[in-house]
């Protein structure tokens, strides 16, 4: 039996130059692709490097946005009330016929609304800002520590379900400043009217005094103008008490 050749039969050289492009071929298109992966992974890690960075800068602007619209509600409703309308205003009345009530009457300040609650994040950031105050005191002192990232980086990194908690407690609060405004409207409201009416029974009562003080005032004045008459009415002297007749009779006389 005749020994078996290792070697495989040599192909045709047409066939093994053919395999040999294809060899290159495939080689370059293998490097190819390792540099696009290449490039592929450095944009990559350059975009979660970028979503991070924004993710932190979202929770930042959520934080800032919170506390400003608060702030802006607060304001809003706390802003003093539009000037008093003509029919509003009471009448003028002389200084003499005001009331040492009215004059001292004190007035007070208008009642602050109820402050909006803060929202999920807010309520997180109040409960653990105090703790990584005092677990990082001085690394926060030295710049070391960044807190507001800290927080941000701890709300993200929060379960589910405690998030669900802090969002059940901010949507209770909401609850409560809901009515709590609503009540306050009400009181606001309720005490523009008695002031109106106060106003309307201030102005009725007003009205009748000065009607009737009017005519006393007319009357006063003719009083005052007939007596400036008089005193400048001259008084007859002794020399315009003779008749000028008699004075003729008297020259005949003595003629």
């Amino acid at each position: 039996m005749a020994p078996q050749n290792s070697h495989p039969p040599s192909l045709p050289p047409t066939v093994e130059e053919a395999y040999r492009r294809k060899c290159i071929q495939l080689k370059e298109r293998s490097k190819e692709i390792e540099d696009e992966n290449d490039a592929y992974r450095l944009r990559i890690s350059r975009l979660k490097r970028q979503i991070q960075k924004l993710r932190l800068e979202r929770a930042l602007i959520l934080d800032q946005i919170a506390k400003r619209t608060s702030t802006n509600v607060e304001d809003s409703e706390g802003s003093p009330s539009p000037p008093p309308t003509p029919q509003d205003k009471p009448l003028r009345t002389k200084r003499g016929h005001q009331s040492q009530k009215e004059q001292g009457r004190p007035t007070n300040g208008a009642a602050k609304p109820p402050k909006r609650p803060s929202n999920a994040f807010e309520i997180y950031c109040n409960d653990t800002r105090p703790v990584l105050q005092a677990e990082h005191k001085d690394a926060i002192a030295a710049g070391e520590f960044r807190l507001e990232e800290e927080l941000a980086r701890g709300w993200k990194d929060l379960p589910e379900k405690e998030k669900e908690e802090f969002q059940a407690r901010y949507e209770r609060e909401l609850t409560q400043w809901k009515e709590a405004r609503e009540s306050f409207k009400q009181g606001v409201k309720d005490a523009a009217a008695r002031e109106r009416s106060r106003a309307r029974d201030n102005r009725s009562s007003r009205g009748g005094r000065s009607r009737f003080e009017e005519p006393q005032d007319e009357e006063d004045a003719d009083d005052d103008q007939d007596v400036e008459m008089a005193e400048a009415e001259p008084e007859p002297s002794a020399e315009q008490d003779t008749d000028p007749e008699t004075e003729v009779d008297e020259h005949e006389g003595a003629d």
